[in-house]
């Protein structure tokens, strides 16, 4: 009402975001959100009820999801690597309560991540130099060890 020098928020939504929101469920009760907030920023929700409820992970690793790539693997376990921090490899353990790093990533930049097992997973780099190559890295070690498999 005043030219954007103040906000009131009127109603929370389960999910907020000015874009959407991506789910992945990783059973009946376990779904995973990244939602995007705009200015190049967002947030993993999390529910273990179906989707009726539901909590933002925001701790050091996870907080303001910054040009970030998540993979839930069970619905205990996801990885990620947060744009903001991107010299940390990070898995969120105990039903997403906390979050360790568990390496350093193949690339800061990474574009797709997918997780078979708690230690298989593959990760696609963003498009690097001039012709806009992308580089697959694989680990079997969830994440601790990266090797470059093609590009």
């Amino acid at each position: 009402t005043n030219s954007g020098r103040t906000f009131r928020v009127r109603s929370v939504p389960n999910l907020p975001s000015v874009a959407g929101c991506g789910i992945s469920a990783t059973s009946v009760t376990t779904i995973w959100a990244q939602c995007d907030d705009g200015n190049m920023a967002g947030d993993i929700g999390y529910s273990n009820d179906g989707g009726v409820h539901w909590r933002n992970l925001a701790n050091v690793t996870l907080g303001e999801f910054f040009f970030g790539t998540f993979d839930p693997v069970s619905d205990n376990v996801a990885f990620f690597l947060n744009g903001e921090h991107a010299s940390d490899f990070c898995e969120l353990i105990d039903g997403a309560s906390k979050s360790v790093i568990v390496g350093k990533p193949p690339h800061p930049q990474l574009s797709s991540l997918s997780f078979t097992s708690q230690s298989q997973g593959l990760a696609l780099s963003s498009p690097v130099g001039t012709l806009g190559r992308q580089i697959l890295y694989e680990t079997t070690d969830g994440g601790a060890n990266w090797k470059r498999v093609f590009g």
